[in-house]
């Protein structure tokens, strides 16, 4: 069975006004178009019809539409009663592509953390410095323990009467 078959037999669905929305990518071309009815099968999109010479049968490209790119193949142009042209176009698999909400690595991957990583050497160099400074011995020779100890407990104050202020014991 055909393409074109596999599109004319396909159930559609029309679009409300409101919703019809879309951008149309072929090569390096952008176009705002407007869906008229959408189907498992594709789209048919309407666009004015002086831009009608430019939708080649076979050419590619993706459809944004709703918030999803559908990657898209164009089937064939054919005119419309209201002046516009219709353009049929056919989707080239069945799962749409979502929009990327960042740009940038993914957030959702998680960080594989190995003894090649350089951030957990310098986190490391950090932490033994940190705690050569706060040592009883040494710290006490340089006089920075009790910056370390100082600090500590005035953390420990605040948190006590932030306790005492919400009326924990």
């Amino acid at each position: 069975m055909s393409e074109e078959t596999h599109f004319a037999t396909a159930y559609s669905f029309s679009i409300d006004a409101s919703q019809a929305c879309a951008v149309l990518r072929i090569g390096r071309r952008t176009f705002r178009v407007q869906v008229a009815d959408f189907s498992w099968a594709g789209f048919t999109v309407a666009v004015p019809k002086k831009w009608a010479r430019r939708f080649k049968a076979g050419s590619s490209g993706t459809l944004s539409h709703q918030g999803t790119k559908h990657p898209i193949s164009v089937l064939g142009v054919a005119p419309s009663s209201d002046g516009n042209v219709h353009v049929s176009l056919a989707r080239q698999d069945g799962n749409p592509l979502p929009h990327p909400t960042c740009y940038g690595p993914s957030k959702a991957a998680p960080r594989s953390v190995n003894q090649g990583d350089p951030v957990l050497t310098v986190a490391s160099g950090l932490c033994i410095l940190l705690l050569v400074l706060a040592m009883p011995g040494w710290g006490d020779a340089w006089g920075t323990s009790y910056y370390f100890t100082d600090g500590l407990n005035s953390i420990g104050r605040a948190m006590y009467q932030m306790w005492r202020s919400l009326g924990i014991r």
